[in-house]
């Protein structure tokens, strides 16, 4: 065993080792008791020097919008500063961070659904594009997603029969994973290795890009007495947040300083022969009035091909629409 390999699995030990002994403390009334444990002994001496830890809401600057309090949440401190208290939760812009971790001390079928439903409202947050095109003006493209993941010291499973994926799977239905990642030490990793699945936070819907059926599928790691599950949780976490940082470019800070009027729109027919299609604003439009059918403005299939415009103008838009007898409605 490699040097540092050895030192991560005897700091794996100690952590889990004082993070069992603060259920003791929870059990008293100690709220928080096991994560600040597990952030002070096994994540933060594991970070990157420009990552950040700590336990908070993830806020968008898009209709205000904030997800349910995250146990951990690992953040990059260069793209939009959270604001962080010594006491209470911190406040974190979804652009900068890179990935949550729900901790549960057992894990048990209500507190699974709690953690994906918590996973739910990061996944559904809206994100500004930190990139711009040769002209200065933003660009709507892509972005890594926000993985979302789960560590719980114990499990109310028995060592036989369902393990912990097969539980998420039937607690999911016909939903699909929020949490990319389940570990229990001396258990088991499952993570979700389903390639090329995108969300399309607009409709609410995960798709494959080929069009193939959807296959929630997910690799195993066995546990072993050098906890190879939890090394793997770790590498998965920090290998991804590293990933995921360059991909969010630089996404203003002013896009939180903004009044809600200011917040980007995109237009989604809603009636007629081009229902869920969008509207794809042209250049000229700007200087335009949309007046007849032959106007400054196309529409589109992909929610990625359609251009972001202000609430404003977005209702403009709209107004002009309805007077032509289409329906549309705001995204």
């Amino acid at each position: 065993m490699g040097i540092y390999r050895q030192l991560v699995v005897e700091r794996i030990h100690f952590a889990l080792k004082a993070a069992s002994e603060a259920r003791a403390l929870e059990n008293r009334g100690v709220k928080g008791a096991i994560r600040e444990v597990l952030i002070a002994d096994l994540f933060r001496p594991l970070l990157p020097s420009d990552m950040g830890i700590a336990s908070g809401v993830l806020i968008s600057a898009f209709d205000e919008g904030e997800s349910a309090q995250q146990d951990i949440i690992i953040f990059h401190k260069r793209i939009i500063p959270p604001l962080l208290f010594e006491q209470g939760p911190a406040i974190v812009p979804v652009e900068s961070a890179l990935a949550c971790i729900e901790i549960k001390s057992k894990l048990t079928s209500a507190e699974l659904r709690k953690a994906h439903d918590s996973a739910v409202s990061v996944r559904n947050l809206s994100r500004h594009c930190g990139f711009r095109d040769d002209s200065g003006k933003w660009v709507d493209t892509r972005s890594a997603g926000l993985q979302s993941l789960l560590l719980a010291l114990d499990t109310d499973l028995s060592s036989a029969g369902q393990n912990e994926w097969e539980r998420y799977m039937n607690l999911l239905g016909d939903e699909y994973p929020a949490l990319n990642m389940l570990c229990v030490p001396g258990r088991g990793c499952w993570y979700l290795n389903e390639q090329g699945v995108v969300f399309d936070k607009d409709v609410g819907k995960h798709f494959k890009q080929d069009h193939s059926p959807l296959q929630r599928t997910s690799d195993f790691i066995a546990p072993s007495a050098e906890h190879v599950e939890v090394l793997e949780f770790l590498g998965g976490v920090i290998d991804t947040s590293q990933r995921v940082g360059p991909s969010r470019g630089t996404p203003p800070l002013s896009g939180y300083f903004r009044s809600s009027d200011y917040v980007l729109r995109k237009i989604r027919i809603a009636s007629g022969s081009s229902a869920s299609s969008y509207i794809g604003v042209s250049d000229s439009w700007e200087s335009k009035i949309l007046v007849s059918r032959t106007v400054p403005c196309f529409f589109v299939s992909r929610v990625e091909d359609a251009l972001k415009c202000s609430q404003e103008r977005a209702v403009e838009i709209q107004q002009e629409l309805e007077k032509l007898g289409i329906e549309s409605e705001l995204i």
